[in-house]
């Protein structure tokens, strides 16, 4: 008899092993959660960061952006300049709309950033003559979504 009550204790406590196991299980899950999305909010804010860092510490490079911003004409090599700081910020606009949910802060923060960027005449345009080296559903959201009719 001691030995079946022996045996019914061991199942019940594998049993309560088992519960206590799938209770951390959950926990670990909802820790992983809560890291995977700061680190998703980080990654937002060191895009933004070197966006702004890289302006702020390079005097070329602000004096185009002022250039661009008042409607000046640009030097070939002030284009080109130009051209490859925006290739880099639609680089990461991809990355965030490829990488984060669609109902994540990162993903609105994507769209209302390309959505100020495409309202500028030559911003839109060296975006329409690079369509070819992004991704095809980033393109059609762009179009879709961002472009102006």
């Amino acid at each position: 008899m001691k030995s079946f009550d022996l045996g019914q204790f061991v199942q019940t406590l594998a049993n309560v092993g088992v519960i206590a196991g799938i209770v951390f299980l959950a926990f670990e899950l909802r820790q992983n959660n809560e890291l995977m999305e700061a680190e998703a909010r980080f990654n937002r804010v060191a895009v933004s960061r070197e966006a702004y860092n890289i302006l702020s510490t390079n005097r070329e490079l602000a004096e185009i952006y002022v250039k661009v911003n008042n409607n000046e004409s640009l030097t070939e090599v002030e284009h080109f300049r130009f051209r490859s700081s925006q290739m880099r910020f639609l680089i990461n606009m991809e990355w965030i709309y490829r990488e984060m949910p669609v109902d994540s802060p990162e993903r609105r923060y994507a769209e209302r950033t390309m959505i100020s960027a495409m309202s500028h005449e030559l911003r839109r345009q060296i975006f329409l003559d690079n369509t070819h080296r992004f991704d095809e559903d980033f393109v059609s959201w762009v179009e879709d979504n961002i472009l102006p009719p």
